[in-house]
């Protein structure tokens, strides 16, 4: 090929490559800057060549698949009154690092926190919820190989491992803004409170956490506050309320309690204490057409700073995740999971 030939051929390479940058993808390229993108290939050691589907179209055509209802890059395609094959972008993404994709979440979440620091905060805390659930996956062997099966129970027909693999993804959503924050990722046998421990560090010393019972125990609650944040959240189902020393009374059904840490935990982390001194709130909720008695454990001991009525709404109030990771696996089509841009895309329609 003269070199005649291979000048005509970049130039209408270039012609294509902006046709496919202009349109619609301007307002996306207002949220996310083409230079942002070049630095995070860049510190991430990425290094590519000038092809048709350059990170940067990837990255706006991931985002505006995110956005589309149906999930798609087809739908990413036709959204945006262009045509292409979708194997051609899945292609063009799997040549992307997850490292990139993992800093542009972060880039994406400090934006957005820096937007939100002139919101009001309740009571000087950042309100964060937090919540598991599990992601199917096609049956690959890599991912068989790093996720694993889950075993079926016997009570269901052709009992035994199940036909595809499956991701425990544990994820933190600010309760204030609902916008997420952050998310760790396991095979099916990973503990959501050895994920969510993960994610400790990335909140702040102030936030405090809005959780259900399986992130509840005297060693959890030590641990949370050794990281400088706050909790809210239902006790441990074993508990017995009844038979912990009571501290102080602060009202009628709200009362400071101490907590014996296990020897077994101790053992494991020395640096913990042999106890810990919590807030129990008892409130009624309504279920099933009846209503049932529950505690509530905070470590937020004021009474007067922090009203047992306003902490039991925050704790009603965590439900709202449930709804958002419902909106992601149903409507979003994110309940099956196709490799990592899936991840990205199942966190980044809230944001």
């Amino acid at each position: 090929m003269d070199n005649k030939n291979i000048e005509w051929r970049k130039k209408k390479l270039k012609q294509l490559r902006e046709e496919i940058e202009s349109g619609q993808l301007n307002a996306l390229r207002e949220l996310v800057p083409n230079q942002m993108i070049d630095d995070l290939c860049e510190a991430s050691g990425y290094r590519f060549r000038k092809r048709l589907l350059s990170p940067l179209i990837t990255i706006l055509h991931m985002v505006s698949a995110a956005l589309s209802r149906e999930g798609s890059f087809q739908s990413a395609w036709e959204n945006l009154g262009q045509t292409g094959r979708s194997g051609v972008l899945a292609e063009a993404r799997g040549r992307i690092p997850y490292s990139v994709w993992q800093s542009l979440e972060k880039w994406i979440i400090k934006q957005i926190h820096q937007e939100d620091n002139g919101n009001p905060k309740w009571r000087g805390h950042r309100m964060i919820g937090v919540d598991g659930t599990g992601v199917s996956m096609s049956d690959e062997e890599e991912l068989t190989q790093h996720f694993g099966h889950r075993n079926v129970g016997s009570h269901v027909r052709g009992s035994g491992e199940g036909h595809f693999p499956l991701a425990r993804v544990v994820t933190a959503f600010n309760l204030q803004t609902l916008i997420h924050i952050g998310h760790e990722v396991g095979n099916h046998k990973a503990s959501e409170r050895v994920l969510f421990c993960t994610l400790l560090p990335r909140l702040e010393k102030t936030d405090v956490v809005v959780f259900d019972r399986l992130y509840a125990g005297a060693n959890l609650y030590a641990l949370y506050k050794r990281s400088g944040i706050e909790f809210i959240g239902g006790i441990h189902p074993c508990l017995k309320v009844e038979r912990l020393k009571v501290i102080h009374v602060l009202d009628d059904g709200d009362q400071w309690v101490e907590m014996k840490l296990m020897k077994k935990h101790r053992k494991k982390d020395p640096a913990l204490p042999e106890s810990i001194v919590i807030r129990l709130i008892e409130t009624r909720i309504r279920g099933e057409g009846k209503e049932k008695r529950i505690w509530i454990a905070t470590s937020l001991l004021d009474a007067q700073q922090y009203p047992a009525r306003e902490i039991c709404l925050w704790h009603k109030r965590r439900w709202k995740i449930e709804t958002l990771l419902k909106e992601a696996k149903i409507l979003l089509g994110a309940n099956v999971y196709s490799g990592p841009g899936c991840l990205d895309r199942f966190c980044i329609v809230f944001r």
